[in-house]
């Protein structure tokens, strides 16, 4: 049987899945499910000194948000369903909430061996499940205004050794927004201290603004992948966080019209650098080759970093990490842009904590001290003498 709740009113499907859930609840009892909670806080401020630059504009985004989730698990925590949402508040503005993301998945996660099996599928969110991508793919402000993913994810291996597949739905066809998604693929492999790595997506973009109203669909297609050998040291010395270093290519298709009649081919040389010493780290991006973007594309330059406009261009940042654990992460950093002979400063602050029912710090000041109650047949245990 198959039940549909698209049509029958928001506030209709709202209870009915509030209803289904508590019932998925009842139904769990007998599985060893256990009750599970989250809240994860995020507070950011981020200056862009872009002014002058014919590909960027100059601007301040700063703002709180706050994370919280609820949800049951079972079988030791492999499977779980989380309901929750994201709400933030922008710095300086006189709304209550100014942003407000539904969040509703399911997990799987397994450890064992050489072999993790990560699937996420819902709406889910966003942040470490793509930290692996250079900075060439995604803008900041996806970080900060888009904390969910649409669609799914699944990741075979670990840090080391993995390779993931991701769909993420970004625009619903309305009178509002255009239909786009993205599909992603990368994976690396590592020998010891040398590695071979690839990240990539494919974008789709349907150029008709509203329903119904043109006959004919137009469709934007943008392809980017960046494939790179590298070596990594990191932690290969005292006080050595990190290092390390890769040389790729970069390079994409991008088709716009209804025949896709006009394509075109960027492709250029990528070099990343990853250091970290002590409490100072740079990550550091340069590439050249072929420009990444065009206005012909308007789709992915929402997307992509604005500065791929030029044929050459340097990225270094440079942070330090106050605080990285489990329970909070602290950082600010400082990023030159450099491209067609011209330099753009950026400062960023930010700072997360995440808590949940198993990292709370507190929760073992809560707990209850056994102890042990006497026989009831036999003698009851002596108290200390009192002091005189």
């Amino acid at each position: 049987m198959k039940i549909s709740l698209r049509f029958m009113g928001n506030w209709n499907a709202k209870k009915i899945a509030i209803c289904l859930l508590m019932i998925a609840g009842v139904s769990f009892s007998s599985f060893g499910q256990r009750f599970e909670w989250a809240a994860d806080a995020y507070t950011f401020m981020d200056n862009q000194s872009f002014g002058g630059s014919p590909y960027s504009t100059r601007t301040i985004m700063s703002g709180f948000r706050i994370s919280p989730e609820i949800g049951l698990s079972w079988d030791e925590g492999q499977h779980r369903i989380m309901i929750g949402s994201h709400l933030m508040k922008e710095f300086g503005t006189t709304n209550y909430l100014d942003r407000i993301n539904f969040t509703g998945y399911y997990k799987y996660k397994k450890k064992g061996g050489n072999l993790r099996n990560h699937l996420l599928f819902g709406a889910f969110p966003r942040e470490g499940l793509l930290d692996n991508y250079s900075g060439l793919f995604f803008c900041d402000s996806i970080r900060y205004y888009r904390p969910n993913m649409n669609g799914i994810f699944w990741q075979l291996g670990g840090r080391n050794n993995h390779i993931n597949i991701w769909v993420d739905w970004v625009g619903a066809q309305s009178s509002t927004q255009r239909e786009s998604f993205l599909i992603g693929l990368s994976g690396e492999q590592r020998w010891k201290w040398l590695f071979v790595d690839l990240q990539s997506y494919s974008y789709f973009y349907y150029l008709y603004p509203i329903l119904n109203e043109v006959p004919t669909a137009i469709l934007e297609q943008d392809l980017q992948a960046k494939a790179s050998v590298g070596v990594d040291f990191s932690k290969s010395f005292k006080h050595l966080n990190k290092l390390r270093f890769s040389v790729g290519a970069m390079g994409g298709i991008q088709k716009t019209a209804k025949n896709f009649s006009s394509t075109y081919y960027p492709i250029g040389l990528v070099l990343d650098l990853n250091a970290e010493f002590w409490y100072v780290g740079t990550r550091t991006t340069y590439y050249y080759g072929k420009p990444v973007l065009r206005n012909e594309t308007p789709g992915i330059i929402q997307w992509s970093n604005p500065f791929l406009y030029g044929n050459h261009y340097l990225e270094t940042e440079w942070y330090i990490p106050f605080f990285r654990n489990d329970l909070l992460t602290a950082e600010a950093s400082a990023t030159f842009h450099i491209t067609d002979n011209k330099c753009f400063f950026q400062q960023q602050i930010s700072l997360k904590v995440n808590l949940d029912r198993d990292k709370l710090p507190l929760k073992r000041h809560f707990k209850k001290k056994h102890r042990p109650e006497p026989p009831k047949d036999g003698p009851h245990p002596q108290e200390p003498p009192k002091a005189l």
